[in-house]
């Protein structure tokens, strides 16, 4: 035997012949792509360097200063918008110091917008007082992320009781929520138009028949993570036919006859669906499948003209064909994640691209289906350098994630970013084959890309039992 690194050397060699031996023995004509792609070669002889990022605007450095120095604002914060106060709400949430002690700030009889993105480290009582300060005719908007056993049902009776005018209501992780709060706060909010209840895990079908009845008025729904609701259950959001924002990420309960009954009642209007599963984490006795496959695909592109962000991530039961359904009916567009969808190969990629030319953001992160070979160990790759190839035909596309696509080349990777010149961000994380040839040699400066550093001028040196390789 000559060795591990003579065998592999001897088997990349011959993959390629292998794999034509392979074709033809199976009746199949191999398609071999060119392109005239030749690198940008540096006047300097130096190396690229990594395009800088955006300068901040005076608005957000004078928020970053005020959260910096919050405990310095004890007499209050003034005038400011409400979006402003948000704003800086946001970056305390960040910092992990949005704090008993400044919630005054931001609670007032004035207060139009409440934004606490982080209330983990806001006890119950807290929270109650400040809702007592701010609750009211004035209060339009309430924003509660990981509120957990700070939300209870009474506190959310009594504050959409004497706050009427709430149009907007977010609430993330409350799990002392229950379907009598959610009943209530539906009917003390009659313009309810945004509604967030994502990891809310004690909700049942009888909230989701409370929601229903704002059929009049909600145009934005986020269930995200909420696994306990059945199919029977999510089928009740067909009855809201102003609905423009689904979100189920996470939801067990969605199948292709959920997603039928949904479609047939608020489709035409819909403009952004969110389907995504949630894999198997191994830890569970049954495991778990996702519901959505083709059919949810078909129905989807028959029934929601007006579609422009679908996210599908992890969702690896659907194949080409419901991709091209999908490219055919919806051609508007602008946002499509894909990101481990194992069955997708270049065919339903060619259709995409040839059909949904308002395209401005594509993720298919760790897309496709890889091949090994027994006998050879050649890979053979489901997305290549022909989905490449077909996005040079999207003329709006802004943002493109291709991590962990290992079938593409320097060459054709090359030729898509000189050609887009609307490309703003590019993510190739994992893809180890991507070499200096594309990172040094594209001419597009424009693009911002991540997942691949730019090689700097220095010497590795290992150290390995008094031996030393540079």
């Amino acid at each position: 035997w000559p060795g591990p690194w003579s065998t592999a050397s001897d088997v990349y060699a011959k993959r390629g012949a292998l794999k034509e031996a392979r074709n033809a023995g199976a009746g199949v004509t191999a398609v071999t792509l060119t392109s005239s792609w030749v690198p940008r070669t540096r006047q300097d002889g130096g190396q690229r360097v990594a395009r800088a990022r955006g300068v901040k605007t005076l608005q957000s450095m004078c928020v970053e200063m005020i959260a910096e120095h919050i405990d310095a604002c004890k007499e209050g914060l003034g005038n400011i918008l409400p979006e402003i106060r948000a704003q800086i709400c946001d970056e305390l949430g960040r910092s992990r110091r949005l704090l008993p002690d400044v919630l005054p700030l931001f609670t007032d009889c004035e207060t139009s917008v409440l934004s606490l993105p982080d209330c983990s480290y806001i006890p119950m009582e807290q929270l109650q007082t400040a809702f007592d300060r701010c609750q009211g005719p004035l209060l339009e908007v309430l924003n509660l992320l990981f509120c957990g056993r700070a939300m209870s049902d009474r506190m959310l009776e009594g504050v959409c009781d004497a706050s009427g005018n709430i149009h907007t209501l977010q609430l993330g992780g409350c799990y002392l929520l229950t379907d009598r709060g959610i009943a209530a706060a539906v009917k003390a909010l009659p313009r309810l138009r945004i509604l967030d209840l994502s990891s809310c895990t004690k909700l049942s079908e009888s909230s989701l028949r409370s929601i229903a009845g704002l059929a009049g008025t909600l145009e934005s729904l986020g269930l995200r993570k909420c696994p306990q609701l059945q199919s029977d259950a999510l089928a009740l959001l067909e009855g809201l036919p102003l609905l423009r924002k689904l979100s189920l990420e996470g939801s067990q309960g969605v199948s292709d006859e959920t997603v039928r009954r949904i479609v047939k009642g608020c489709g035409a209007t819909l403009e952004d669906l969110d389907l995504s599963h949630l894999p198997d984490s191994g830890f569970t006795t049954v495991p778990k499948v996702c519901g959505v496959t083709d059919e949810s695909l078909i129905a989807i592109a028959a029934g929601c003209p007006k579609l422009k962000r679908l996210v599908l991530r992890n969702v690896n039961t659907i194949s080409d064909e419901g991709l091209q359904a999908l490219a055919g009916g919806c051609r508007f567009l602008t946002e499509l994640d894909l990101t481990r969808c194992k069955v997708l190969s270049d065919d339903g990629m060619e259709e995409l691209a040839a059909h949904c030319k308002h395209l401005e953001r594509l993720c298919i992160n760790a897309a496709g289906d890889m091949d090994v070979d027994e006998e050879s160990g050649a890979s053979t790759h489901s997305i290549t350098d022909r989905t490449l190839r077909a996005l040079g035909g999207c003329p709006k596309l802004k943002h493109l994630d291709l991590s962990w696509c290992r079938g593409i080349s320097d060459e054709f990777l090359g030729e898509l970013v000189d050609k887009t010149d609307t490309l703003e961000t590019l993510s190739i994380r994992g893809c180890a084959q991507i070499t200096d040839i594309f990172l040094e040699g594209h001419s597009n400066d424009a693009v911002q890309i991540t997942g691949c550093k730019l090689k700097q001028p220095h010497t590795l040196a290992i150290h390995i039992r008094g031996w030393t390789c540079e």
